[in-house]
């Protein structure tokens, strides 16, 4: 069977979850025997037995690729869409139902929620993101596949040993993902914390104002733009004292997930998506509060985390989808 992957955002263009999952998943499909390779747009000769979408794709694209005789299956990150409350998503339902009765087709057929039928599968995070997507889109459970996010064995396999005073957030330096004010957080609270991750764009005001913060932090908060491999960043996780991420959109976080891994404690965003995936498994912060009440959640999430055993399952991307030989067999 070849399988055809597309993905409508560039990588070279914008880095994140996105490019890791498409990367790991075209590696477990390869590993189980599938052939694999990107959807070449100029190839008009190019030939596949399923077209694997990483994205909110088009009407017209699932109709073409159905009609050449593919299956279509899609594993979009819906992490604003899941991140919003039940009170929020059915207000967006209303006006999705309404439109879709009232407006014209042309409107309508830009926001591409027809595909999100004609598809043959749809491959969720968490139990979470399966009830979201049939209740906003009415598709059948019977077309939506739980199928969980891995961790590299980097993570899996690192070293325990004694754990540093300072917290430790893995994360693109971006409004979405509050990495500024939970830097603002540490500083007021004088809780170290070292924050890993690129910025979007070298003058963009969130990031100014991050690295301002930072530099006046005396040292209190570190930013490490760039770790060189992933073994490097999981000895990081497996030598912090906890895990920060206060992000106000997303499914399951990956970064959480190789915290987890690496045995560390957890404070995250709480919202749906961390409560089903990590329960107990992790302390949570209310992703709406001021930096001055944050810093003193993080001051005693920081002091507690000593006492705090973190022993979350995590699995390799292998395992946890190694169910995708049966799944493309059988749609």
């Amino acid at each position: 069977m070849k399988i055809l992957t597309y993905s409508a955002l560039p990588f070279n263009l914008a880095h994140g979850g996105v490019t890791n999952i498409y990367q790991r998943t075209s590696d477990v499909l390869s590993e189980l025997g599938f052939e694999v390779e990107p959807l070449r747009w100029w190839d008009k000769d190019q030939t596949g037995d399923v077209f694997f979408c990483f994205c909110r794709t088009s009407n017209d694209i699932v109709n073409y690729a159905k009609k050449k005789g593919m299956k279509v299956v899609v594993e979009q990150v819906l992490g604003g869409l899941v991140s919003r409350p039940l009170w929020k998503r059915r207000i967006q339902k209303f006006f999705k139902s309404f439109l879709e009765k009232y407006a014209p087709s042309m409107m309508t057929e830009a926001y591409g929620w027809r595909a999100f039928n004609t598809a043959d599968m749809h491959f969720v995070p968490s139990p979470h993101d399966a009830r979201v997507v049939n209740h906003m889109f009415n598709v059948s459970l019977d077309k939506i596949c739980v199928l969980p996010y891995g961790v590299d064995d980097a993570f899996l396999n690192a070293p325990r040993g004694q754990r540093a005073n300072h917290l430790i957030c893995t994360a693109t330096v971006t409004q979405r993902k509050r990495v500024l004010e939970v830097a603002q957080a540490a500083s007021i609270g004088k809780v170290p914390l070292w924050i890993v991750g690129k910025t979007y764009g070298a003058n963009d005001d969130y990031s100014e104002e991050f690295h301002r913060v930072v530099q006046q932090s005396h040292g209190i908060v570190k930013h490490i733009p760039h770790v060189d491999g992933r073994d490097a960043l999981a000895n990081m996780l497996a030598q912090s004292r906890g895990f920060v991420l206060l992000s106000t959109m997303e499914t399951v976080s990956q970064s959480a997930l190789e915290a987890a891994a690496c045995g560390c404690p957890m404070l995250l965003s709480d919202l749906d998506w961390a409560r089903v995936a990590f329960g107990s498994h992790a302390s949570y912060c209310n992703v709406n509060a001021s930096p001055t009440s944050m810093a003193q959640k993080l001051k005693n999430f920081h002091d507690q985390c000593p006492a705090l055993r973190q022993d979350f399952q995590a699995g390799s991307w292998l395992k946890q989808r190694g169910c995708l030989r049966e799944i493309l067999n059988s749609i």
